[in-house]
This record gives structure tokens, sequence and C-alpha cells, in this order.
């Protein structure tokens, strides 16, 4: 009470933020926004107003037209994906993804087979095999955790991404993709004809959530924004 009565104070919104509105069943969400309204209520009573009131992130958005109140926060709606593979089966929504990264072949060549390609040739050529080396590494946000395992897109081809993430590089062995040449496009995150590469994807090599891929890309990466 002292607080909203003083002069150097202008309260311009009051906000919470659901913990599991991404969750089946009402009950993740409805009690917290139902405290929330009390609070408000309490605060009425006692001569204390919001302009603004808001607690919807993007699951509760998509549920619940009560809890928009004054303002929506969207957040990973924003990119076109869902907070949840639940939300993803409400079936409310049909979203589509907004973000995609992409890079070239900056090399492209052949190693014999039992070369070993990347540090501590953590993969080896079982015979001769087109390797293709793309200007991205660890230091841009693509996690040395997807070494062997994370796949991108050449050609509308999936390719598989071999030996270690280094800073600034990584390797893919390009069997798949004869034809690729240097200066080619390569999907990591995205679209590519047919094909697509998606957050949930690799965030399940990683043991995260698509929230966490979206956050991943460095600030030295060039960035272009479309409407």
């Amino acid at each position: 009470m002292a607080l909203a009565a003083s002069r150097d104070l202008d309260c311009e919104g009051c906000f919470t933020h659901f913990a599991r509105a991404d969750e089946d069943g009402e009950e993740s969400w409805s009690g917290q926004f139902a405290l929330f309204q009390d609070f408000l209520e309490r605060m009425r009573r006692r001569g204390i107003s919001f302009p603004i009131a808001h607690c919807a992130n993007t699951a509760a958005a998509m549920r619940s037209a009560e809890a928009r109140m004054d303002m929506c926060r969207l957040g990973i709606g924003v990119y076109g994906l869902y907070p949840s593979t639940a939300a993803k089966n409400w079936g409310l929504i049909e979203l589509e993804p907004a973000m995609s990264w992409k890079s070239i072949l900056s090399q492209v060549k052949r190693v014999p087979a039992g070369h070993g390609v990347g540090y501590g040739s953590a993969w080896a050529a079982s015979a001769e095999t087109l390797i293709g080396t793309v200007p991205v590494g660890y230091a841009d946000g693509y996690s040395r955790s997807l070494a062997n395992k994370a796949r991108v897109l050449v050609g509308s081809v999936s390719v598989p991404v071999i030996g270690s993430v280094c800073m600034d590089q990584i390797m893919l062995d390009l069997t798949a993709a004869p034809a690729a040449e240097a200066g080619d496009e390569v999907v990591l995150l995205g679209r590519q004809g047919e094909a697509e590469i998606g957050a949930d994807e690799l965030a399940g090599l990683l043991g995260t959530s698509c929230y966490e891929i979206t956050c991943l890309t460095g600030r030295r990466l060039p960035k272009r924004y479309r409407i």
C-alpha cells in the first residue's frame, strides 16, 4: 500500500507467468489464473488498479480467451513453434516455423578410406568419401553435442554431420549428395525443397526443448528478418 501511494511510483501493469500452461488439463493453469484474478480484485478493493494486466504465454493464449486479458506474451509461438507436444496435439491452432538457419559449403573434397575427419579423428571414412565443410561451429551456437548425431540439408537431401563440431566449422558426409559443390546452400534448421529439419529434432538430439534451440544462434551470425 505504501508503494502504491508513492508519488514516485507509476504502476503501468501487473502480470504473472504460467508454469504449466502447456500441459494437458485445466488444472495446469486455471488455479494459478484464479489466484492472479483474486490478487487483482483485492488490489482494486484497496483502490489500486493496473492499466494492463497480463498472464498469457503462448500456451495460455492458445487455450483460453479469458486468460488473454489485456495483452498476450507470445514467446515460442512467434517462432511458429508449439510450446509442448501436448499443445500441438490440442489442434487449436496451426503454426508454421518462421526461423531457419542457413550456410554454404565452403569446401568439397574427397578423402580416402581410413582417413580421419575432425579433431581427434572422431569419424573415419570406411571408403573413399566426399566431404563437405561448412563455416559454422559451436561459437555460432551449433552445439558440439550434435557431432555425429545431427543432419543438415544439401540439395534437398539429408546428409549427416560427421566428426567433431569445431569452433568455426562442421563437416558433412556428402555421399547422398554427390553433385554438391562449394557455394551450395546448406540448411541446418528449416526447409529446403520438400525436406525439413525442425527445432524439435535438434532439441531431441540435445535432450532439451525447442526454446533453447531458438536461442542458440550466436551474435556473430548475420540475421535477416522477413515480414
